[in-house]
This record gives structure tokens, C-alpha cells and sequence, in this order.
């Protein structure tokens, strides 16, 4: 008995040893496993940890896109966030790697209400997609790779030996995790309910739901104007039929309101672009941070639709708005207020102006057509950085070289 209690002790003594240095190595998560996680408080803050041991997610190519989308739709700033920034993203690749490496230990620490917080995460999710056209479609991304890597990393875990049953109910709650890094952290989370999309606003995104659904839901039931007007903007999303535009805006749908207006959310369609304008759609609305609907387009890389927006009026040199009117907006000076979900401090390069946007997100061509429609290529933002500085911070090597020559 006393042997058994002093090997006991020994290996206590020896596992307080592991965060002496403030580091865990891989051979000490193989042999302290249980220890590390099931019961170890790490300081993610301070602790140097290697994420890429045997059988660790992070090993997994496949997942890499959806790690890239998650952390983009998180939205996570280190000007905004400080020191939490990298502690956040450290406690979420460390859970991966106890999801690979010990994924009995995984589940069982799970959160006995995962369930309920992936439902509600869901429901959050879809309401800020349907916030803009940006959000919407980094929506369908995580979707599309959340979708196309269940069953890539069901079989990761039947490769080991685990059975399909606890194979599908690991790989399940391990993409809900993806789910909840990305949008578990929203303010949402301190209101008595979850923000979701109305039932009506569930219709309207159903493919089947046409123009005779429409007209006879809205002959049954009466819809306030905003309700309508963000029913249309739904409906452009999911690119619906000019006649289905058409009997939203008669019964009472705005065009030109709310934090983007309709036209943001027509961008990946020409005609419904034509449709708007023609009815008095603004061509240079700006939304919160000051962008217009051709940022967009240009963020897109689409140059027609870009084009487009030129030849009817849009504004080449828009700018964000300038570091005064980020402050102005902060201090709640004038009549300006952010939705929730919005948050100003992700927003570190006023004054970009739309040529500075395209060296970071679009191609030479673009670049080319922007200088020959009058863009100012010299414009500086509130930091001091021009378009080369851009091409630089999008790794746009192309525009880089294009942009060098110039001078």
C-alpha cells in the first residue's frame, strides 16, 4: 500500500512540474493526457502550448478553410480585443487538439447545454447573415464547409478504430464548436432572447416560396414596413423574381433605409441592381462604416458589376468614414447608432478610400479600370497608408509589383 501511495505521489509531483516552464509539449500531453484535459486550469494568456501532436485537428487539412472562415466571421481584432485576442484563438485550437488526441476526454467535458447553445448560436447565426450581403455570404461558406467536412472527419475517427456511432457524435459536436467560436462570443448572449429571423422571413428565404405564396401570405396577414422591407432584402439575397420584388415594394417596402440599404443586397445580381435603380434606389448610400455598395463589388473582384455602378453614378473616390466621425459615432454624437452586432473598434483604417480597397482585395484590372475612371491612386488613410501599403496587407503580390511601377 505504501509503494502504491508513493508511486501516487511521485507522479503528482512530477505532473506539477508540467507548467513550471509555462509550456505543455507533446510528450507531455502523452503522458499526463487525463491530467491536462480533463482537470488542468491553463493560462492561455502566458502558456506556449504545441497544438500539433499526433492526431490533433490542426494536423487536418480539410478543416483549415473552415478555421479561415470562422475566424473572419468572428471578426476578432487585436486593437480591440488586446490580450484576449490570442488567448480566445489559443483556447480554441486547444480544444481541437483534445478533440483529436483524446476525444473520449473531449466529450465528456463538453458543456452539459451544448445542445441548446449550438441551437441557439444557429439561430443568431442566421439573423446576422441576413444583416448583409458580406455576412450572408460568409454564412454559406461556413455552411458549404461545415457540410462538405462531417463526414471527412466522421471517417478520421473511424480510421482509429473509434465506432461510426461515437465517430458521428464526436465529429458532430466538434463542427458545432466551429459554429460556436465563430458566433459564441456575439453580445447576444446578455439579451432575455436569442435574435433569429421571423417566420415570415423563413418563407421568403425557401426557395419554393414564389409569388403566389407571397401574395397570398400577405393577404392573409398584415406586415409592418419593416418587416416588409427586410423581407426584400432577404428576397435579393436569394435573388427572387423581379414580380416577387415588385409586390414587396408595392405593399410597403422600403429601398433606401436601414444600415445598408437594398441595393448592398442586390450586388450579385445585375437586373435586380437595374430593378432598384430605376426605382429610386441610392447609388452611394453608405452603411455604417462609411462603405458604399461599389466597395462591395469591388471587394468581389466583380468588374462588370463595378462597371456598371460607374456608368449610373457611383462615387470612385468614397472613403470610409474619417477617424472623427468614428469618434463622433463612439461618443453617440448625433443621431447615429449601431445595431448590436456591430462593432466600430473592428474598423482601424478610416478614410480607406475604394482604389486602396481594391489593391487589398481585387486585381490589377480592377486597379486599371479605377485609375482610368478618375481614381486619386495618391489618397492616404487616418493611418498614413496608401494603396501599395494595402496590396501589401492583402498579400496581393500582382498589385504589389502594378502599384511599385507606378511611381
Amino acid at each position: 500500500m505504501r509503494a502504491l501511495f508513493l508511486i501516487f505521489l511521485s507522479s503528482v509531483l512530477m505532473f506539477s512540474k508540467v507548467l513550471d516552464d509555462n509550456k505543455i509539449s507533446c510528450d507531455e500531453i502523452k503522458a499526463y493526457k487525463d491530467e491536462i484535459f480533463s482537470n488542468l486550469d491553463i493560462d492561455f494568456l502566458n502558456t506556449q502550448i504545441d497544438f500539433n501532436c499526433e492526431n490533433s485537428l490542426l494536423n487536418l487539412d480539410f478543416l483549415n478553410k473552415l478555421f479561415d472562415i470562422s475566424k473572419e466571421i468572428r471578426g476578432d481584432r487585436l486593437n480591440c480585443k488586446g490580450v484576449m485576442y490570442n488567448a480566445k484563438q489559443k483556447e480554441f485550437k486547444f480544444l481541437l487538439l483534445k478533440a483529436g488526441v483524446a476525444p473520449e476526454i473531449y466529450a465528456k467535458t463538453l458543456n452539459d447545454e451544448s445542445g441548446k447553445i449550438a441551437d441557439d448560436n444557429r439561430a443568431y447565426f442566421r439573423f446576422w447573415a441576413y444583416n448583409s450581403i458580406g455576412n450572408f455570404e460568409l454564412f454559406n461558406n461556413f455552411w458549404k464547409e461545415y457540410n462538405a467536412n462531417m463526414s471527412n472527419l466522421v471517417s478520421f475517427y473511424k480510421k482509429r478504430g473509434i465506432d461510426e456511432g461515437s465517430a458521428i457524435f464526436y465529429a458532430t459536436k466538434v463542427m458545432n464548436d466551429f459554429l460556436n467560436f465563430s458566433v459564441g462570443d456575439f453580445s447576444y448572449t446578455i439579451m432575455e432572447k436569442v435574435p433569429d429571423i421571423t417566420d415570415f422571413e423563413k418563407r421568403i428565404s425557401n426557395p419554393n416560396f414564389d409569388l403566389y405564396a407571397l401574395q397570398e401570405t400577405l393577404f392573409k396577414d398584415k406586415y409592418s414596413q419593416s418587416e416588409l422591407s427586410n423581407a426584400l432584402n432577404i428576397a435579393l439575397l436569394h435573388e427572387k423574381s423581379i414580380d416577387f420584388l415588385e409586390e414587396l415594394i408595392k405593399m410597403g417596402a422600403k429601398i433606401n433605409e436601414g444600415s445598408e440599404s437594398s441595393l448592398f443586397f442586390a450586388l450579385r445580381n445585375i437586373n435586380n441592381i437595374k430593378f432598384l435603380l430605376k426605382n429610386g434606389a441610392d447609388i452611394n448610400y453608405k452603411n455604417t462604416f462609411g462603405k458604399t455598395p461599389i466597395f462591395y463589388t469591388v471587394g468581389f473582384n466583380d468588374l462588370n458589376t463595378t462597371k456598371f455602378l460607374v456608368q449610373n453614378g457611383a462615387d470612385i473616390n468614397a472613403t470610409y468614414i474619417s477617424k472623427n466621425e468614428k469618434f463622433a459615432i463612439n461618443s453617440n454624437i448625433g443621431m447615429v447608432t449601431l445595431p448590436f452586432y456591430q462593432n466600430l473598434c473592428d474598423l482601424e483604417h478610416t478614410s480607406r478610400t475604394l482604389f486602396m480597397h481594391a489593391a487589398q482585395h481585387s486585381n490589377v484590372e480592377m486597379l486599371k479600370f479605377l485609375m482610368q475612371s478618375g481614381a486619386d491612386i495618391n489618397a492616404v488613410d487616418d493611418l498614413g497608408y496608401n494603396a501599395l501599403d494595402y496590396a501589401k496587407l492583402g498579400k496581393k503580390s500582382e498589385n504589389i509589383k502594378f502599384l511599385e511601377n507606378l511611381k
